[in-house]
């Protein structure tokens, strides 16, 4: 991505709108310049906190042009004249830490990116591949997505947001909120959270989980696994913890060249990682909690990232193969260049590939034993109001809500997709060395 200077770019400052409470409904008020602006749904927001609400048509323009329409926040939009852009403020809000999310039009007709910065650093960037079905900026295609989930702004500081053309799409941005980020009491899982105290001395017998805490005999076949979609199972080896924190722990090796199975296929690359899924004893449901431990080994280099488990309903789809809204969907984790985390989903609005959700919003670190868990909420059939939830080391990190699952109510989650390997689709993806992840605790149920 193109760095921007903004060193000779003239500055103005947006208007800012303060809303207050935990509200997710629409809600119309006059702003400074009788400018309309909208209350938004505020993920993981706190009673009492104050947003502030950037108009992106009150902002500096560089490559932009403004858009009359009646149902963007302040009746206004802007959209790139050419091929990219950058819309600009000076942040003249209190100093602090927030979240920071866009609004924008995601048609049909392209894929079209934001990045964001404070000052000279990027803190963020998104890829607008949500097939809302238009192609047009309208009701339908307005949209919101968090770019940043923590992120320090100073006041004076500038703000800027580049967008990229692709295709028909142009990068149309109605809007930027702000929500503080309070320190230092993370959010607390929900009271329903499945995860159990972690037993340093686990036993197979008697436990309230079953699935938590051993790797024992004939444990595939007590998870449920089932025999279709799994591979890899060479890459899998039950060890004993050395830290005595867990028991035994499923490692999973990477041999040096390996990344994807495309790449095993296409280049003769090993097999590295493993796949299957298993439905760990849970009956069909609407919303589950997963909730488990991965450790990277010392040696781990992230290159440019690779897959983790997660949640799936149907056929867990996966590998550029874009689900219908009635075959199925998947949940998984990527990591990234330097151990970004971020949601990986395959749902009826992805293109090509899955969509990447919130990416960066946490960050693994090589020989550290980390905690992370997800809550999917499926959406009701006919409506976009699916929601995934991630905490990581106990702390609420990413939250999206206005998905789209699925369009039967059929569709059901159905367990654990555990799904690990380097990629990414080509040989840039591979690990250049022979690393494993070892894997533990593991927690699945209805919420």
């Amino acid at each position: 991505m193109q760095v921007v200077n903004h060193s000779s770019t003239l500055l103005n400052s947006a208007a800012y709108t303060a809303t207050q409470g935990t509200t997710s409904s629409l809600n119309h008020q006059t702003a400074l310049s009788n400018v309309r602006t909208r209350t938004l749904a505020r993920a993981m927001s706190t009673p009492g906190q104050t947003a502030l609400q950037l108009e992106a048509e009150t902002m500096s323009l560089s490559g932009y042009t403004r858009q009359a329409t009646s149902i963007a926040s302040g009746r206004s939009y802007v959209q790139l004249s050419g091929n990219s852009g950058t819309v600009s403020t000076r942040f003249t809000g209190t100093s602090g830490r927030y979240k920071m999310v866009l609004q924008y039009f995601d048609e049909n007709d392209g894929r079209s990116t934001f990045t964001a910065k404070v000052g000279s650093s990027t803190i963020g960037s998104l890829t607008a591949n949500r097939n809302l079905g238009s192609a047009n900026a309208n009701q339908r295609t307005l949209t919101s997505r968090a770019i940043a989930n923590d992120v320090r702004i100073n006041n004076g500081q500038i703000i800027s947001i580049r967008g990229v053309k692709n295709a028909g799409e142009l990068a149309r941005l109605d809007s930027i909120t702000l929500t503080p980020v309070i320190p230092p009491t993370p959010t607390s899982p929900p009271t329903s959270t499945p995860t159990s105290p972690i037993n340093p001395n686990p036993s197979t017998g008697g436990s309230t989980d079953p699935f938590a805490n051993e790797f024992g005999s004939g444990w595939m076949t007590r998870w449920g696994v089932r025999s279709s979609g799994s591979w890899g199972q060479q890459n899998m080896q039950v060890v004993a913890d050395e830290t005595g924190r867990f028991g035994n722990v499923l490692r999973v090796t990477y041999p040096a060249g390996s990344a994807s199975p495309t790449v095993t296929r296409s280049d003769q690359a090993p097999v590295g990682g493993t796949q299957f899924y298993a439905d760990m004893g849970m009956t069909p449901q609407t919303s589950a909690r997963l909730s488990y431990y991965v450790r990277f080994s010392e040696n781990f280099n992230f290159v440019k990232g690779g897959k983790l488990p997660g949640l799936y309903g149907g056929t867990g789809n996966s590998g550029g193969d874009i689900p219908n809204g009635t075959d199925g969907f998947s949940t998984r984790y990527m990591w990234r260049t330097g151990g970004q985390g971020e949601i990986y989903a395959y749902m009826p609005t992805s293109q090509d590939h899955g969509t990447s959700i919130d990416r960066g919003a946490w960050q693994f670190r090589p020989g550290v034993w980390h905690h992370i868990e997800q809550q999917v909420t499926l959406n009701q059939p006919g409506k976009s109001d699916g929601q995934v939830q991630v905490w990581f080391d106990g702390k609420a990190v990413a939250q999206e809500g206005g998905l789209t699952f699925r369009t039967t109510d059929s569709l059901r989650l159905n367990g654990l997709f555990f799904s690990t390997f380097f990629g990414g689709g080509d040989t840039s993806w591979a690990t250049p060395q022979n690393v494993h992840a070892d894997f533990a605790h593991f927690s699945i149920a209805p919420v």
